[in-house]
């Protein structure tokens, strides 16, 4: 039960909190209709494991002393006056005391993410505190709450006034908008960091007011670069709309800064564009956007042709690469019913599709509970992998001293050796992946077949809780930090992480040309690492076995050579080839391309069966109490679980009684039961199990015992009835051999039960010894029987010597005894 319990506490810990979602601020019903056609609803269970999310679904409301912007660039003194304006006075300084000591207070004592910040959290009090004392505006007090939270640089710690934070951005409301990925409602196009820092436009809408296209670059507002905005306004300590999250790193909290340009118009005169076709620089009014609700979605993805959007219906979508053997799988947050998907998206591909490698692609994820997507790494991985592990804080007054609450193996991939996945895997990871978005591809990385691409993530490696500071504030934070299994002692928050192996990103002739370099990139890497494959329409069955292979090349191929494992070859691209034997075969192709030599082997590609299990003749008599029923089962690969299926009806009647393990084979499996008994049908069957997640070995290759049946007789049975022991199985269910992905059925090899009597070639071995022979030892045993008082004789066809048809031992069976032995009397006669 403690283990139970701390594996369902680990969940909730893990189940990673993000600070916006999908539908970030719907705010009007044209608004939530617009976003329901574009990325679809959260379920009613969704919003209540998300319920920060409930506040996304208010209207905006309008800004009590609105003024309207005024011509001209803003300063930090302009900012302050239009900040206290727009909200007007604060609320009671005593409030406003005890909100902001209840938040600093709640961080100082539980925050975990301290952990090598130069941070000077004591300064960031002392400095707002002084100034709460002087009474500031509503927009000013939510502003010290806003850059507050931001100081921390944690996607999922934050703190807002409510009333501020949901004001609708009209052109000069002081409100600085965090947000690029989800939503982006706002400005109508999602965009995206150059290396020389101006932003690509990589999806819009039609039709937009300014006229953006994809390929189109954005470079600040009023002729100044957005990376000289941008400090600016933190500078000035706008309030923070509230629509979406920062990042945890200082690369990924920058880049969330930076792609949250366009979500700022409202703050600027002119916009600065280049047109991608001429290369000419706009400088176009903002005014233009202002009352337009332009439904756009960021991600900072473009998927491959023929890939489904995902949305909170069916967060997961997948499929294959159009023009290549690589499968393509992505998950828009980890939160119900992502896992299933999850799973069947991976199963598929591994099993039902052919491919020579995967790509998931991480680089936008909303988080949820890292656990979802567990089930499918467990299909990937060949091997028992811890992941991470979580620490909270050991001492309220010590900020950076952490104490473990999970170890890593709470979080350990049990992994299924038997579906490894031994392809090439591009892992795509960016600044979008948040929360479970950050610890789903940290975790994917682990896998040796692993490459990853694009940029780290978020760098939110914790788990977050929700505080309530105060009546008409909305507060936020992380309450378990994670540290790598390899690595215990230092927490994962503010790490760019996972490490890149290969630095790209979307480029501007790319986007314009609808293709995501990205992609492209880990499309090449697996070509790369697959100059040669080959694919079989079958790869495991009966014998004969017949197989048709069909070689594969990114490359153009001059000749094919291969080699089936068995001996024989094949010189073509696709050859047919016929496995006769029972086995396991690797297969080898060879490839001329351009005159260098590429080849590939894939050990146990074809697997050959001939599986069975038998039973034998078992000879049973009147004096047998039970009938032993040994069941043999020959496997040719390995094995976690059997049914085993017996039928005996027949002219002897059996009963069953119980089954055994004892000294088989499956004598370790840890889940052994009887699954069906009918005994009217005189049916039975028993499943056997090696224990879950793969923590005991499967059944080895070979052939031996692997239950045995015990049966007694019912009634009385006459020397020479039988009764088969069926081992085909029966309705509902039949003999299967199975692991993992992977089950078949047996052929079963019927056996006997012959009942026999105990009579054994002459009468005579009274006594029944083994040796069947008729000396004095028999003479005395019938006399003391009959005389005596003695034990009755095992056999009573053998003291029956003279057969007589009663089947009485008497004093005519001692005399025929007496005169077989020493007067040269007749034989006995023969046991019937």
């Amino acid at each position: 039960m403690r283990e139970r319990v701390i594996a369902m506490t680990a969940k909730l810990l893990c189940f990673a909190i993000v600070v916006a979602t999908t539908l970030g601020n719907a705010k009007t019903a044209t608004d939530k209709a617009a976003a329901e056609a574009g990325s679809g609803q959260p379920s009613p269970s969704q919003l209540e494991a998300l319920p920060w999310l409930k506040l996304q679904f208010e209207p905006d409301v309008a800004p009590p002393n609105y003024v309207a912007k005024q011509p001209g660039h803003y300063s930090t003194d302009d900012w302050a006056a239009v900040i206290d304006s727009t909200w007007g006075p604060g609320d009671p300084m005593e409030e406003q005391f005890d909100v902001y000591q209840r938040f600093w207070k709640r961080i100082d004592t539980i925050w975990p993410c301290f952990q090598d910040m130069t941070l000077d959290w004591d300064s960031v009090y002392t400095t707002n505190i002084m100034e709460v004392i002087s009474n500031p505006s509503k927009g000013r007090f939510g502003a010290m709450l806003n850059h507050s939270g931001i100081a921390l640089m944690e996607s999922h710690t934050y703190c807002q006034h409510n009333v501020v934070a949901n004001t609708a951005r009209l052109p000069g409301v002081p409100l600085m908008s965090i947000v690029g990925w989800n939503r982006n409602h706002h400005f109508g196009a999602a965009l995206t960091p150059l290396s020389d820092s101006t932003l690509l436009v990589y999806q819009v809408i039609e039709n937009h007011p300014l006229g953006l296209v994809t390929g189109d670059l954005v470079l600040g507002y009023d002729g100044i670069p957005w990376t000289e905005l941008y400090p600016q306004l933190l500078e000035a300590q706008l309030p923070i709309y509230d629509e979406g999250w920062w990042g945890s790193s200082t690369l990924s909290f920058a880049h969330s800064v930076m792609i949250s340009c366009g979500a700022n118009w409202h703050l600027y005169d002119t916009i600065d564009i280049v047109k991608y076709e001429s290369g000419d620089t706009m400088h176009l009014p903002t005014g233009l956007l202002a009352g337009e609700n332009m439904v756009c979605y960021g991600t900072e993805m473009i998927l491959p042709t023929g890939i489904p959007t995902p949305d909170w219906n069916h967060p997961v979508s997948w499929g294959m690469i159009q023009g290549t053997h690589i499968g393509y799988v992505t998950s828009l947050v980890w939160l119900e019913p992502s896992g299933v998907e999850f799973f069947n998206a991976i199963d598929s591909l591994m099993f039902h599709h052919e491919t020579i490698g995967l790509i998931i692609d991480c680089r936008f994820n909303y988080g949820g509970s890292i656990f979802e997507a567990y089930p499918a790494m467990e299909l990937l991985f060949n091997s028992y992998t811890e992941t991470v592990g979580f620490g909270q804080r050991c001492e309220p007054n010590i900020r950076d001293s952490l104490c473990v609450i999970f170890p890593p193996i709470n979080y350990a991939i049990n992994a299924d050796p038997n579906t490894y996945y031994d392809r090439p895997i591009a892992l795509l990871c960016g600044p979008g992946g948040v929360s479970a978005g950050d610890q789903t591809p940290l975790a994917l990385s682990l896998h040796p077949e692993a490459r990853t691409f694009g940029k780290p993530t978020a760098a939110a490696f914790n788990a977050a809780t929700q505080f309530s500071p105060g009546n008409g504030y909305t507060m936020q934070h992380s309450i378990g930090d994670a540290y790598l299994a390899s690595n215990p002692g230092h927490y994962l928050t503010h790490d760019p992480l996972p490490l890149i192996d290969v630095d790209v990103w979307l480029t501007q002739e790319g986007v314009a040309a609808g293709e995501d370099n990205v992609i492209n990139s880990a499309i090449q890497w697996i070509h790369d690492e697959t100059p040669v494959w080959f694919f079989a329409d079958s790869s495991f069955g009966q014998a004969p076995l017949d197989v048709a292979f069909n070689g594969w090349s990114p490359g153009s191929v001059d000749a094919w050579v291969w080699e089936f494992g068995d001996g024989d070859s094949g010189f073509v691209v696709a050859p047919m080839h016929t496995y006769t034997e029972r086995g396991i075969y690797d297969v080898t192709v060879t490839a001329d391309i351009d005159g260098q030599m590429h080849g590939y082997t894939d050990t146990a590609a074809i697997v050959v069966l001939a599986d069975t299990l038998v039973t034998d003749t078992v000879t049973v008599t009147a004096t047998d109490s039970t009938v032993e029923v040994h069941i043999f089962a020959t496997n040719t690969i390995p094995l976690n679980r059997l049914t085993i299926p017996l039928e005996y009806a027949g002219a002897v009647g059996l009963v069953y009684d119980s089954f055994s393990t004892a000294g088989c084979r499956t004598e370790y499996f840890g889940s052994q039961s009887q699954i069906h008994y009918s005994p009217a049908g005189k049916r039975t069957t028993i499943k056997m199990q090696t224990t879950v997640h793969w923590s005991q070995h499967d059944l080895s290759p070979g052939t031996g015992e692997v239950l045995t049946i015990y049966l007694h007789i019912e009634g009385n049975a006459s020397p020479g009835q039988q009764t088969i022991l069926s081992l085909d199985g029966y309705t509902g269910h039949e003999p299967v051999f199975a692991r993992s992905q992977t089950e078949y059925l047996a052929l079963g090899v019927d056996g006997l039960v012959a009942y026999t009597t105990c009579c054994r070639g002459i009468r005579g071995n009274v006594d029944d010894d083994s040796s069947d022979a008729i000396d004095i030892a028999d003479l005395v045993y019938l006399v003391d029987y009959m005389f005596a008082q003695g034990v009755q004789p095992p056999c009573g066809y053998e003291a029956n010597v003279d057969a007589d048809i009663f089947k009485r031992v008497d004093i005519s069976d001692l005399v025929y005894l007496v005169d077989y032995m020493f007067t040269g009397g007749p034989p006995p006669p023969d046991c019937p």
